[in-house]
């Protein structure tokens, strides 16, 4: 059928074609024109488990539409023809002029591009099939589109170099370019499969250059630098340890990946990583004993109180070193694991949480459990403040004000769905918040300590003043 996330046509530029998976073992490319549509049938290829690239939904977008637009670099299709823009006057926009400009950095001939097209327009069945709401200007050939993704992996890989491996006035990209690029390669609309960066890697190899020093010539050749250059799997592991919301994850080197993990986004290593930490352990120790929940996703959710009520209630929060969120029963401790929230943070969880709600079987909705538990902790300014001195939020947007309206804007237009392990917390803790004795205790706290502290003050002094008396009285008699 037709598909609608693409945006309408305008001017020159139409859909071309829409790409499904028609079975298993067959990919089905379908390009429209006006005198029909041609089908190309691609049967057994090892491509065909690739994941499709989608744009995100006009009503998620409506949360934060900044979160899904490259700031100054577009890669892939999504971003590369603004459909308000004419086609020949946006090439300065998407930050095109700077991709050649590393190109050239790189000392790339102009043979080793055109080796480098070529080898990306052998994918051209595979690559179709991903981007199923591309909008290409209004024309069937995929050269252009090559030579872009081309342009794209070389910019993705380079900026590796930049953090690294090079002093920051020798690099191909300097360094605040290349910040803007460890950004923009994380979004959801601007992914390109890795398989792109290693044809990348391998065209800065056959350059001659065995180290990044040799990119720029010996004569910049930084004393003491001779690291080989980095492997598919080192570039990953560089965006998911600087994209990652939880920085001090320790990030494992990634084995040699396989020809079906090498069709996935830079995105989707990101969202494996960070789910596999958020998923609960099975043998951690307050599930001992725990009945399992038959059907997390059909059952009503239970309510869960506010970083502030708990606190009153008397829960006491902790980060915790693990991923999962556990809470402590015999010392009525909450523990979290520590985020970093900056304004990178916010765009990588709006794209997290886009991607997961693509995926059409994902194991467990991590990502959007996470975010709504702490969603539902965080209400207002105190909440923040609790989470941020208990050592569980480093907040780098500024005030606690602009953080709650942030977190709060991140479950809008989503789905809301809780994990087993997750659910299990939540009905611990509103369970708990629904103790006789504890909700006296926070009606107490609320009532004479928050809104009335001195007459608390007032009681104690005269305590105090009514004991002195009293040994004073004692001391008398007894002296006769």
């Amino acid at each position: 059928g037709e598909l609608n996330g693409g945006g309408e046509s305008n001017g020159s530029m139409v859909r071309n074609f829409l790409a499904e998976f028609d079975s298993p073992t067959k990919l089905k490319v379908v390009e429209a024109h006006d005198q029909g549509a041609v089908v190309i049938n691609v049967g057994s290829s090892r491509f065909h488990h690739y994941p499709r690239l989608y744009k995100v939904p006009l009503d998620q977008r409506r949360a934060n539409p900044h979160a899904y637009s490259p700031f100054l670099f577009s890669f892939g299709p999504y971003h590369a023809y603004p459909p308000d823009c004419p086609l020949l006057a946006h090439a300065l926009l998407d930050g095109a002029h700077l991709k050649r400009m590393t190109a050239s950095a790189l000392i790339l001939s102009d043979t080793q591009l055109s080796t480098l097209f070529h080898s990306i327009q052998q994918l051209e069945p595979q690559i179709r099939a991903q981007y199923v709401q591309w909008l290409d200007g209004g024309t069937s050939d995929f050269g252009p589109l090559a030579r872009i993704l081309a342009l794209d992996a070389i910019t993705i890989v380079a900026a590796t170099f930049s953090h690294h491996q090079l002093q920051r006035h020798q690099s191909p990209l300097i360094y605040p370019l290349a910040r803007l690029v460890l950004s923009d390669a994380m979004l959801l609309e601007n992914q390109v499969p890795v398989i792109l960066l290693e044809s990348a890697l391998k065209t800065i190899a056959q350059n001659g250059a065995t180290s990044p020093g040799d990119l720029q010539g010996k004569s910049q050749l930084r004393p003491g630098a001779d690291d080989p250059l980095p492997s598919l799997e080192d570039v990953i592991l560089w965006y998911c340890k600087r994209s990652s919301p939880f920085p001090e994850w320790t990030l494992h080197k990634l084995p040699p990946l396989e020809d079906k993990a090498k069709g996935e986004p830079l995105l989707s290593f990101l969202y494996d990583y960070v789910s596999d930490r958020l998923t609960q352990s099975p043998h951690s120790d307050h599930d001992q004993g725990c009945l399992p929940i038959k059907s997390p996703m059909i059952d009503a959710d239970p309510s869960l109180p506010t970083a502030l009520q708990l606190s009153k209630s008397g829960v006491r929060f902790r980060p915790c070193d693990t991923g999962d969120i556990r809470f402590d029963e015999e010392d009525d401790v909450l523990l979290l694991p520590r985020i970093t929230v900056s304004d990178t943070t916010v765009r990588v969880l709006h794209n997290l949480l886009a991607y997961e709600a693509t995926l059409r079987h994902p194991e467990q909705y991590t990502i959007i459990s996470y975010v709504h538990f702490l969603d539902c902790l965080i209400d207002n300014v105190d909440d923040v403040h609790i989470l941020t001195e208990s050592g569980i939020i480093c907040n780098k947007l500024g005030s606690h004000e602009e953080l709650a309206k942030m977190w709060n804007k991140l479950c809008m237009y989503v789905s809301c769905r809780n994990t087993v392990s997750n659910r299990m917390v939540m009905a611990q803790l509103d369970a708990l918040s629904k103790q006789k004795w504890r909700q006296w205790r926070a009606s107490f706290v609320e009532t004479y300590w928050e809104k009335q502290p001195w007459l608390l003050l007032s009681i104690f002094a005269a305590m105090v003043l009514f004991v002195l008396s009293l040994l004073q009285t004692i001391y008398t008699i007894l002296a006769y």
